[in-house]
């Protein structure tokens, strides 16, 4: 469990303001609010990349093991190529090279980015970058997993990739947020916490969102037709019962 109490992180125009909170382990959590509302923030508080704050950041499980994808994967590049950038991941874990390339070869075919190994990260287009990063973050051997708008360059057939994954780590007892603008991402997520003004405003099942979908209005959060609803829609449509695919 990650507990925060009175934490606050000053920005020149903003504020994140925590005064109590409880998050779960082994859940998939959907960090939902408009932008500018605080969500980025609080993922790199979370993930350790911000030093500077007031409060208290607990993690009741003593290996605070955890990886990030930034809402613009540009800023994440480290390496020029995909293979180099897949393999910087696994460089502290102590596996041998036989291991690493089996480890980069799993997951870069479960993500579809194979044929992608050799180009240089600048070329790519921005959904396949997204790919790349979010394969990168995954072979890091967390416990916690923090993605800021993962699904925004996705296509349809990658979102349902992107989400079976999830559900995977998940049910192996892994921790994701996974930090978006879209009301109906909730669909596929264990919880389902709101932001507003800096603030975590409220905090659901999901499975109970319906009933509280006025008192979200509130927020300014409300479902649309855009497409990506549509690609939820279908996808809740489909689901299997086994709701990720072995790797």
């Amino acid at each position: 469990m990650i507990k925060l109490s009175n934490v606050k992180v000053l920005r020149k125009y903003f504020e994140l303001n925590i005064e109590k909170f409880s998050i779960e382990n082994g859940k998939s959590i959907l960090l939902l609010g408009n932008s500018g509302c605080g969500k980025t923030t609080l993922l790199k508080l979370l993930a350790g990349f911000i030093e500077k704050y007031e409060g208290n950041v607990h993690f009741e499980n003593s290996n605070r093991l955890t990886s990030i994808m930034l809402q613009n994967p540009i800023e994440q590049m480290i390496t020029p190529t995909v293979k180099t950038e897949l393999k910087f991941s696994l460089l502290n874990e102590n596996i041998e090279e036989k291991g690493i390339q089996k480890k980069i070869k799993v997951i870069a075919s479960y993500f579809e980015i194979e044929k992608l190994f050799n180009n240089n990260l600048r070329e790519l287009s921005f959904g396949e970058l997204q790919k790349v990063m979010l394969a990168a973050t995954f072979l890091v051997n967390a416990n916690y997993y923090f993605l800021d708008e993962p699904t925004s360059h996705l296509d349809f057939r990658s979102i349902k990739i992107l989400y079976n994954y999830i559900q995977k780590i998940v049910n192996e007892g892994k921790t994701v947020i996974i930090a978006s603008q879209n009301f109906n991402e909730y669909s596929f997520t264990d919880k389902t916490m709101i932001m507003n003004d800096g603030k975590i405003v409220e905090y659901y099942d999901s499975c109970n969102i319906d009933e509280n979908k006025n008192r979200i209005n509130e927020y300014g959060l409300r479902s649309s037709d855009d497409e990506i609803v549509k690609i939820i829609k279908i996808m809740l449509k489909n689901k299997p019962n086994k709701a990720y695919r072995e790797i």
